[in-house]
């Protein structure tokens, strides 16, 4: 399901609904409010919420969904970090550096972003998205500041893109960082069977959705898009692993098979 996200005399609206809710979670899930359907006492987890607000609006996951939707639900897990109220006056600040990136989808297909002119974009940030089972790489024009003063070329992303072209596939880690200081981040391995694969490093907060624990082993579908529109598809693996950087290759006794 494709789903417009704008800004109109000074609201946030998805589809032409007002927006008067909405929350994030570390995966990369938004839930959108846009009217409240009910109140009623909700069991979550073993406790009762007396007069939980029962939301109907947009979910964006893996799929674009619209229904209901619990406020007590979502807000149980901000404590522990796991979902964040969105602040709707932040998001509808057009100057705002990071406001809503919004991906239109058909199918596995890419058929409109506003992320190649958003401020991660122009700061040199690739962006990791998922749908409909297929990975896509989004890479940006501009070459990140620890790359040029790796003294990257000026070719970018093209010099990536025959870098990750010779790959016969593609493996992607999750899992903490002591290296990067980070306790959840992802590591892309482009397996070329070489001593030195090309690999990319990102944080959690450059993916919209992640693969699940049951996609672990399975071949998923792995693309690279630039301004241009798709530039190559690899097979692609997913895994936890304990510590990134990573850089092991994924044997072959355990992929699976649907």
């Amino acid at each position: 399901m494709k789903s417009k996200i704008e800004v109109k005399e000074d609201n946030l609206y998805v589809d032409g609904n007002k927006v008067i809710k909405a929350y994030k979670a570390t995966n990369g899930g938004h839930w959108f409010a846009t009217e409240v359907a009910c109140t009623q006492d909700s069991l979550i987890n073993g406790e009762l919420f007396e007069d939980d607000t029962i939301y109907y609006g947009l979910v964006v996951g893996v799929e674009n969904e619209w229904g209901n939707f619990s406020k007590a639900e979502l807000e149980a897990l901000i404590p522990s970090g796991q979902v964040e109220e969105i602040n709707i006056n932040d998001l509808i600040n057009a100057g705002r550096k990071d406001k809503v990136l919004t991906i239109q989808n058909d199918g596995k297909e890419i058929i409109g972003t506003n992320y190649f002119d958003s401020e991660p974009a122009k700061r040199g940030f690739a962006f990791l998205s998922m749908n409909a089972g297929c990975i896509r790489l989004l890479l940006p024009n501009k070459v990140p500041e620890f790359i040029c003063a790796a003294g990257s070329s000026s070719s970018y992303p093209g010099d990536i893109l025959a870098e990750i072209d010779t790959a016969d596939h593609v493996i992607i880690s999750r899992g903490a960082s002591s290296s990067f200081h980070k306790h959840d981040m992802l590591e892309i391995l482009f397996e070329d069977y070489s001593d030195t694969p090309y690999s990319i490093h990102m944080s959690i907060e450059q993916c919209d959705v992640l693969p699940r624990n049951q996609d672990i082993g399975y071949e998923l579908e792995f693309s690279v898009w630039t301004t241009a529109g798709k530039r190559l598809s690899k097979p692609c693996y997913y895994r936890t692993v304990n510590n990134i950087p990573c850089l092991k290759p994924f044997p072959e006794h355990k992929r699976k098979h649907h």
